[in-house]
């Protein structure tokens, strides 16, 4: 499902199941694309820019309200689930929190009012505590 009040401009590709809320944002530009895997969800006033690299969101990632999320990024694709037998489990970028071209994997969480910079990973298990700006591994 995608709100009508939504944009999704470019190459942007929706799995089963995934909900873009109200006023979300979604834009792949110069040649980039922005995949989103089954049963993610991007809440209100959430941004999704591929202006500069691609974006991938694996299955169950959650983008919180007004959250932003800059290319190329890519979250809850890779990575270790907490139940070892587990395909998938949720990646989670809190509200208003900003991922700029960095990648959060799976079982990982971004903080509310939090941000990574351009080439920090997350690795699975790991959170950003809420307001943290972190710009090196």
């Amino acid at each position: 499902f995608a709100d009508p009040t939504a944009q999704l401009r470019g190459q942007v590709t929706l799995g089963d199941e995934v909900y873009v809320g109200p006023f979300a944002t979604l834009v792949a530009e110069a040649g980039h694309k922005i995949e989103i895997g089954a049963e993610s969800d991007v809440q209100d006033n959430v941004t999704l820019e591929a202006t500069k690299g691609d974006i991938i969101l694996g299955e169950t990632v959650i983008l919180a309200h007004g959250a932003t999320v800059k290319g190329a990024a890519e979250l809850g694709a890779h990575g270790v689930c907490p139940d070892a037998a587990a395909k998938h489990c949720p990646s989670f970028v809190g509200f208003n929190s900003e991922v700029d071209g960095a990648t959060v994997e799976m079982d990982a969480m971004v903080g509310h009012l939090a941000r990574l910079a351009p080439g920090v990973r997350l690795k699975s298990g790991l959170k950003v505590l809420p307001g943290k700006n972190v710009t090196t591994q």
